[in-house]
């Protein structure tokens, strides 16, 4: 018997992107959760389809809407093969998937520690390795230079970073400035590790009660500011755990954060948590709860920090803009285009330089989000929830990601208190 969901059927948040083949260019999607291992790869026709893969059209509509569109019929039974296969790698929303999800999240929580997702491709295995390619991002002529670790008594207070999540072979020395501030400023005890969130929350936020493991060891999370802040909190941002498993934003600002301590010779703790939303999250109109969701967790987030009695600093892992064929433009961005994205990522620089939230919101806002940044959740979060006086841009810059001149853009920023 023929399980009826599959008979209205509804895809899931996934990663769509261009595929280049013999026969010409393909769909790819992926799951950026990592529920789903395996890619699949879809026609342009089929991908049309997804759309009213929205579980309110049965694949007899989906067989008209395709007719509608190409003015040919496809086959019941292909339609039918289709599907399956979607549900086979668990990349539609159903029992089969939430049974799926379950399953992993009980996994994922049973593990004494997160294990690091990324190292081996993003980064080296091996500790001295790493702390190598760590030092040539520093020493690098786009590097901020090697730092000093001794804490002097009149060194400033930094009470938050702005620090890219890109790649760290494309962004490696872009890091290092605003890592080697944080390295020669006063001491911290506890870092908020603010990730950006690229698999969707359903309450906008993913605190995760875990410690992480690198090749630099276990870095400890801390169960006392987890524990004040859960109590501050009015929603639940605490038991979507899974998208934390593979996520690379939290774990690239670890890496960087344990060479810092192992050089300073000192304990540090650290606060992972993942924020997925967009500017058009704070529209009341078009998300009700959402702006409530919001304002609940930076405000439980900033009284937090203020009464925990310990040295906090948030750390808000970001890139700037997505530009070129990789992201769904029609061409590789030229001079002039990038001069227009240098100009927008400018805008938003400003506002977080003024420390202005709004501000922030706005600019997104007014360019509907046109160059795709990878991060305006935690900027905001931050923003919303930090008390600092002063803010500088210390870098940025952007690196290739593609054959067809593909860019991201990304910036180290240190917020001072």
């Amino acid at each position: 018997m023929r399980n009826s969901e599959l008979d209205y059927p509804k895809i899931r948040y996934v990663e769509a992107f261009p595929v280049e083949t013999p026969q010409g260019q393909l769909i790819g999607l992926r799951d950026p959760t990592g529920i789903a291992t395996d890619m699949i790869v879809l026609s342009p026709d089929v991908f049309f389809l997804l759309q009213f893969f929205d579980g309110r059209h049965s694949q007899k509509d989906l067989r008209y809407k395709y007719f509608q569109a190409f003015g040919s019929f496809i086959y019941e039974e292909q339609l039918a093969q289709i599907v399956d296969n979607l549900d086979e790698h668990f990349f539609l929303e159903n029992n089969h998937f939430q049974q799926r999800l379950r399953q992993m999240q009980k996994e994922f929580m049973n593990q004494p520690v997160r294990k690091a997702s990324h190292a081996g491709k993003s980064y080296p295995e091996d500790p001295k390795e790493l702390k190598q390619q760590l030092e040539n991002f520093f020493t690098h002529p786009q590097g901020a230079g090697l730092p000093n670790f001794s804490t002097k008594p009149d060194s400033p207070e930094i009470g938050g970073i702005v620090v890219p999540h890109i790649d760290l072979r494309g962004g490696g020395p872009c890091y290092s400035h605003a890592y080697r501030a944080l390295a020669e400023a006063s001491e911290v005890d506890c870092f908020i590790i603010l990730g950006t969130g690229h698999s969707g929350l359903r309450n906008l936020y993913s605190v995760l009660a875990k410690d992480f493991e690198t090749p630099f060891g276990v870095a400890r999370h801390d169960k006392d500011f987890i524990q004040q802040l859960k109590t501050q909190c009015q929603g639940d941002y605490f038991s979507e755990v899974l998208p934390h498993k593979s996520e690379h934003t939290i774990e690239f600002q670890l890496i960087f954060l344990q060479y810092l301590f192992q050089q300073k010779q000192k304990p540090f703790t650290f606060v992972p948590i993942l924020c997925s939303f967009s500017y058009h999250f704070l529209d009341r109109n078009t998300f009700p709860e959402a702006p409530d969701l919001i304002d609940d967790f930076t405000n439980a987030l900033q009284n937090t920090i203020e009464s925990f009695g310990r040295r906090v600093c948030l750390i808000a892992s970001v890139d700037f803009s997505h530009v070129g064929v990789r992201y769904g433009d029609r061409t590789a961005p030229d001079l002039n285009f990038m001069t227009r994205v240098k100009e927008y990522d400018q805008e938003l620089i400003k506002a977080i330089e003024q420390l202005d939230a709004e501000a922030f919101y706005r600019t997104a806002e007014k360019y509907e989000d046109r160059y795709r940044v990878c991060g305006f959740a935690p900027i905001y979060t931050l923003l919303r929830s930090i008390k600092a006086k002063k803010a500088k841009l210390l870098k940025y810059s952007d690196t290739i990601v593609d054959p067809y001149n593909s860019r991201v853009t990304f910036a180290s920023i240190v917020l001072f208190k």
